[in-house]
């Protein structure tokens, strides 16, 4: 695949990457996560289980819900001098 920046052309960026753009500043990281392996993936869609058959996920999940209202609540009250926050 031939290079737009060598022909002298402008390229443009992927729509995907104009959005991530745009967003990037309003990221946070988590330090608890999820993961669900190919293991619980297969079981849930070829055998039918659901999340509750799965309950080492319960801690995880709890941590990092916890974790995205602690984050949720430091915005809300971060944000509620902020013009522009309240014109959106």
């Amino acid at each position: 695949m031939r290079s737009m920046a060598r022909e002298g052309r402008a390229s443009k960026r992927h729509p995907a990457q104009a959005k991530c753009k745009r967003h990037e500043e309003q990221v946070a990281s988590l330090k608890h996560t999820v993961h669900i392996g190919m293991i619980e993936a297969l079981g849930i869609m070829r055998e039918g289980k659901s999340m509750a058959d799965y309950p080492f996920h319960d801690d995880f999940a709890k941590r990092m819900l916890d974790e995205i209202v602690w984050w949720a609540n430091t915005l809300k009250v971060g944000r509620s001098g902020d013009e522009v926050a309240k014109a959106a």
